[in-house]
């Protein structure tokens, strides 16, 4: 007589629904233990939430305009150093030198 071997493990088509519901019953700070606070911005806090949006809203332009200019300083870079590095013909030890 063959019986099937019985599990004790619970089938993951039964788990994967209640996983969400496991997780909504901790607390918070369960989930934030660790992560730093969010600062103000650099340009204060200001008097209304509208005033700290834009304020944010400025950092975040900053870093974007940070990012395109260290962009393109790099492509500046690597136009420069192609003819170097990219001609096989040219000795290796000219890399280094530019």
């Amino acid at each position: 007589m063959n019986t099937p071997k019985t599990s004790h493990r619970i089938p993951s088509r039964i788990a994967a629904p209640l996983l969400p519901l496991a997780l909504a019953g901790l607390p918070l700070s369960a989930f934030a233990q660790g992560l730093p606070t969010m600062e103000d911005p650099s340009r204060g806090q200001g008097s209304g939430i509208l005033q700290t949006l834009q304020n944010y809203g400025y950092d975040i332009v900053l870093l974007i305009a940070l990012l395109v200019v260290a962009s393109d300083v790099r492509r500046c870079l690597l136009s420069r150093l192609h003819p170097l590095l990219g001609d096989p013909h040219r000795p290796r030890h000219l890399g280094p030198a530019a």
